[in-house]
């Protein structure tokens, strides 16, 4: 038996340099873009045969190996708040937090069938931590 669970994303970002604090670039930003949520569920009971598996499938037969891909996408905000530190004139290194919040429940299974009765605690919300090193001309 074998549970995976996987986070996904992607999003534009917006954000205001505060331009008061010299030697570091304090920032506020919002994350805007949309993401998905993923669990595969396995059960293996029985050896993987080739000749078996198109049987099984042909002739609607009984299997004791499942697989379920349960899947929800979702809009997607984050709030961001950064610090960028210069090193040199073209290089800064960024700290960051962000909280991501998941807009959106639209549980599927196999074929985009809808699922129902989904807890609401199973959803894309999550704090996260990003850093990063930027090149360029920065003007701090």
């Amino acid at each position: 038996n074998e549970v995976e669970y996987s986070l996904g994303g992607g999003a534009a970002t917006i954000e205001y340099t505060m331009p008061f604090v010299k030697n570091l670039a304090p920032s506020v930003g919002l994350m805007i873009g949309g993401g998905s949520l993923e669990i595969d569920i396995y059960q293996n009971r029985n050896e993987n045969n080739w000749d078996n598996i198109w049987d099984l499938a042909a002739n609607n037969g009984v299997d004791q190996n499942k697989n379920y891909q349960i899947s929800n996408s979702f809009f997607l905000l984050a709030p961001t708040i950064n610090a960028d530190i210069p090193v040199t004139r073209f290089l800064a290194v960024r700290a960051g937090l962000g909280y991501q919040i998941a807009i959106g429940d639209n549980w599927e299974i196999a074929n985009q069938q809808k699922i129902i009765n989904v807890p609401s605690g199973l959803n894309g919300n999550s704090f996260f931590i990003q850093t990063g090193i930027f090149i360029g001309l920065f003007a701090f």
